[in-house]
């Protein structure tokens, strides 16, 4: 993928480097929210409301999914297909493959549609989204041909679809998609410095999930960390040991939603679990029971399409300088950070406005730190 946008501001316009061409596609992973009416992707020959639209993209939630071009400030000839792959509170991911007859497209792997080009493609230049809708990521594929389509109607061959865009490239031993309840031995076992990842979405029914770091596969074994969402209550954590349950400790749920998406590190500190949710520090749980101990990992509830794997030598470098790989949800920051292991202190997508004590206050040779984007809507 070329030139990703991760978590864009909507709505969404911006120019198309270099334009499209033939063998191209675009790719976009979304989830729609509960309440979720409509949304829209365009391609357009500039970003102004009256330059035209080539295709308009426009499902609607529990109707269709309306297809048109806008030409000279008026609207062609409507075409609509089946909504069904869209459905509130899920993830969905599109794949638009821009060929000489037409956009192809496809949600979560199966052949969907096609629009014959109206507008011709030399004139197209900018790209939109709007709606209802949640977008971690998208962006543009320059080389198409180069992956294998299957017979139309069946899914996308490889693991285009079936392996999430945001999987970190530095995890090791991916699961994609365990059977839930799910217990499994941990390779090598856990020790200090290690991180491990997790993604999943929350269905709209969900009341919880867990994640247990256990010494066994037994029900009757130990559990070093229990980390429990119970999704409009709070984030239970706890420990397991001889047969009962020790002191309850819980922090906020604000960070999972019914319908979202979410992802999540668990980092092995010396003395306790670190715990980040969508890239902001959540909890942090003292080890009760030695981490050497730590054998197996179990999950189960109702978060469903998860995936998670081990990082071996996590450091902050994850959580800032390859955002774009490891959440899904961050521009490429690799190429912003000359040496982004000397951060400290990391601040990860604050609330605004925001205040907070800076640990140990400022010194001569310090430096701060700052990135963020501008939101197409920003007055200051």
């Amino acid at each position: 993928m070329s030139y990703p946008v991760i978590q864009p501001v909507l709505p969404y316009v911006s120019t198309i480097k270099g334009g499209i061409k033939p063998d191209m596609a675009v790719i976009v992973q979304g989830t729609l929210p509960a309440h979720a009416q409509s949304f829209e992707i365009n391609f357009k020959t500039g970003p102004g409301d009256n330059d035209d639209v080539a295709y308009h993209f426009n499902p609607r939630i529990g109707k269709y999914v309306y297809m048109n071009s806008y030409v000279r400030k008026g609207w062609e000839e409507e075409e609509c297909v089946s909504d069904k792959p869209f459905i509130k509170g899920a993830a969905f991911q599109i794949l638009i493959i821009i060929k000489t007859e037409g956009y192809e497209v496809y949600i979560n792997g199966i052949k969907h549609c096609m629009f014959n080009h109206r507008i011709p493609l030399n004139k197209v230049s900018t790209f939109a989204i709007s709606g209802d809708v949640s977008i971690p990521i998208f962006g543009f594929i320059d080389n198409w041909n180069t992956l294998n389509l299957s017979q139309s109607n069946t899914k996308v061959m490889g693991s285009l679809i079936s392996r999430p865009l945001s999987l970190p490239a530095a995890v090791t031993n991916p699961l994609i998609q365990p059977g839930l309840s799910y217990m499994s031995k941990i390779k090598c076992g856990l020790r200090t410095g290690m991180a491990v990842f997790f993604q999943g979405t929350i269905p709209t029914n969900c009341k919880g999930f867990e994640i247990n770091f256990k010494t066994g596969e037994s029900d009757s074994d130990d559990i070093a960390f229990h980390f429990n969402p119970r999704i409009g209550q709070y984030v239970y954590l706890n420990s397991f040991r001889d047969g009962s349950w020790e002191k309850e400790e819980c922090v906020s749920d604000k960070s999972f939603n019914k319908g979202a998406g979410f992802y999540m590190f668990f980092v092995i500190n010396s003395d306790n679990y670190e715990v980040y949710v969508n890239g902001l520090r959540l909890c942090t749980f003292k080890h009760r029971i030695p981490v050497e101990k730590v054998s197996t990992l179990g999950i189960r509830g109702d978060a469903f399409k998860p995936i998670y794997g081990f990082i071996d030598n996590w450091s902050s470098l994850y959580l800032c300088m390859d955002q774009s790989r490891i959440t899904g949800m961050g521009t490429t920051f690799s190429s912003l950070l000359a040496d982004p292991s000397d951060l400290s202190h990391l601040v990860i997508q604050p609330t605004l406005p925001y205040f907070a004590k800076i640990p140990g206050g400022l010194r001569t040779d310090m430096a701060l730190y700052f990135q963020g984007v501008v939101s197409a809507h920003a007055v200051m």
